[in-house]
């Protein structure tokens, strides 16, 4: 609620909401920069509901996070899914985790010889 109010701010012109979304920009940078060293990614994908409101930041990010590495940089970029995104990506993951669950459960069935 307070980052969409901030965003709000910043897309009204409102000086100090612009000032709070420029220093989310050297943030994002440091974080790209922390999981390019781990990660090596091509792209890293800011998602959920404040993503597309996060657009002047990631510009400012990108600018920046090739400074903090000695390698190339990932892009950052805004997720166009919406706020959703992350509860049905999560939800996703369970499904699949369910699924593997009951796949293994079944082999181990067939595999089991019946007593006769």
């Amino acid at each position: 609620d307070n980052c969409e109010h901030v965003l709000e701010g910043a897309d009204a012109g409102e000086p100090w909401a612009i000032a709070l979304v420029a220093r989310a920009g050297p943030v994002l940078a440091r974080i790209g920069a922390v999981l390019a060293t781990m990660y090596d990614p091509d792209r890293i994908v800011i998602s959920g509901a404040v993503a597309r409101g996060l657009l002047p930041a990631i510009e400012i990010a990108n600018g920046l996070v090739a400074g903090d590495l000695h390698g190339p940089a990932p892009v950052l970029v805004s997720s166009p899914l919406g706020a959703d995104v992350v509860a049905t990506g999560a939800v996703m993951g369970a499904v699949e985790a369910a699924r593997q669950g009951a796949l293994a459960l079944a082999l181990r069935r067939a595999v089991v010889p019946h007593p006769v």
